[in-house]
């Protein structure tokens, strides 16, 4: 009986860490103006989330208009929450601050949607990223990424991302 039960416990670990590891990680962003992000007002909530820095913002130009072109198409109560991203934790000292604030500014108006900073790293550890190549991640309400793509986005995964951000 003990091997059984030292079996269903190990299994039952592993489920658990499993599990853990499907949840959303924990993390807070915030707009050069200051409206913050956090993990917890996307509870329950399909993401996707771009993730660029400076060097990388352009990357994905293309597959960022069509993927908004295409949510567009869908009710605002079923579409995913879109989270765009920029690493600027190399620029967290002052005057340096101020100077990605207004670069975040810029690409807001460019991109007509509100641009989050992530100044600590954050985003960027707890997903694993890397921003000198652009990311595009899909994560489930559930919190558990079914897309990921760093560099450059073609169009078969912006129409992976539609088809997901299409599943209830």
């Amino acid at each position: 009986m003990r091997p059984v039960r030292a079996l269903l416990s190990g299994f039952l670990l592993t489920l658990a860490t499993t599990v853990a590891q499907a949840e959303r990680p924990h993390f807070s962003v915030v707009t050069a103006d200051g409206s913050a992000l956090s993990d917890a007002q996307l509870k329950g909530r399909a993401v996707i989330l771009w993730y660029d820095s400076s060097d990388s913002v352009h990357v994905n130009d293309e597959a960022k208009a069509e993927l908004s072109r295409m949510l567009s198409t869908m009710s605002e109560a079923t579409r995913p929450r879109l989270v765009a991203v920029g690493d600027v934790s190399g620029y967290d000292y002052w005057p340096a601050r101020s100077f990605a604030k207004s670069e975040l500014r810029k690409y807001e108006g460019i991109y007509r949607i509100p641009i989050y900073g992530d100044w600590t790293g954050a985003i960027r550890a707890a997903f694993a990223l890397d921003p000198s190549h652009g990311n595009l991640l899909f994560i489930s309400a559930t919190g558990a990424v079914h897309f990921r793509r760093t560099g450059k986005v073609d169009q078969a995964g912006v129409k992976r991302v539609v088809e997901l951000s299409r599943v209830p």
